[in-house]
């Protein structure tokens, strides 16, 4: 039986919140993104085959000797990046996901986030999808987490990641916003309390832990301010410049 991960979705596609919105194993054909549109459209993704990306990663890791954790992080950013492309044709995106409905009565396959590869039409759930599957088969935890944020005062819904680090170290890792790092753009990462880790991998929507963080987005070439998880009455400030993975 196919294991479906229940969530929310706003007008573009993303999705949220919802019982079981963050999920710690591997993506499979087996586990199935559930996004419902405000119009009642129901739809079902599953990773599909992502192959190649795992094959990309392997030969940038071979390129360094030795390579730490910390290290590998930036290069998981720099293939999801590779695999889905620029953003500039995510109007078509939802085009790759047929109707739930259609699924189960005319036997319709369910849409595979592998088909976007090189579209332009990735957004940040397929980006959290196949960061979740290449973080862990690096051996670094990860939950695929799919919340509300607050964006520069602009409510939004979005999917990005949880990882832990062998040290046991929390950071948000986000392969869809990034910021610049040492010159070069990089994934958003945040280092978060132990306390803050135990309530924002919750699946319940109901139980989290608001995540404030402030850093320069060098695609919109902007200072912006990112609320994680908000809308939880508990809440807390990380400074980026410090709190990042280096």
């Amino acid at each position: 039986m196919k294991r479906e991960i229940g969530c929310n979705k706003s007008a573009n596609g993303t999705v949220f919140g919802g019982i079981d919105s963050s999920f710690n194993g591997i993506f499979t054909d087996e586990v199935l993104v559930r996004i419902s549109t405000g119009l009642g459209d129901l739809y079902s993704c599953t990773l599909g085959n992502v192959s190649s990306a795992y094959k990309m990663l392997e030969e940038k890791i071979a390129l360094y000797t030795p390579l730490t954790v910390e290290e590998v992080i930036p290069l998981i950013f720099q293939v999801v990046n590779e695999y889905f492309g620029t953003f500039d044709n995510v109007k078509e995106r939802m085009k790759n996901y047929p109707n739930h409905d259609d699924v189960y009565t005319k036997g319709i396959s369910h849409g595979k986030v592998a088909n976007l590869k090189g579209k332009n039409a990735g957004v940040c759930v397929e980006r959290a999808m196949l960061s979740q599957n290449l973080l862990r088969s690096c051996g670094i935890d990860s939950y695929y987490k799919a919340s509300g944020i607050i964006r520069n005062n602009e409510k939004e819904i979005h999917a990005y990641n949880i990882i832990t680090l062998a040290n046991g170290e929390h950071y948000i890792f986000d392969a869809t916003i990034p910021t610049i790092r040492d010159g070069e753009i990089s994934p958003l990462v945040c280092k978060i309390p132990d306390y803050v880790f135990d309530k924002i991998i919750s699946p319940s929507s109901s139980i989290g832990y608001a995540v404030s963080l402030e850093h320069y987005n060098p695609l919109q070439n902007i200072e912006e301010v990112i609320i994680y998880d908000a809308g939880h009455q508990d809440e807390i400030y990380m400074s980026e410049s410090s709190k990042v993975i280096k």
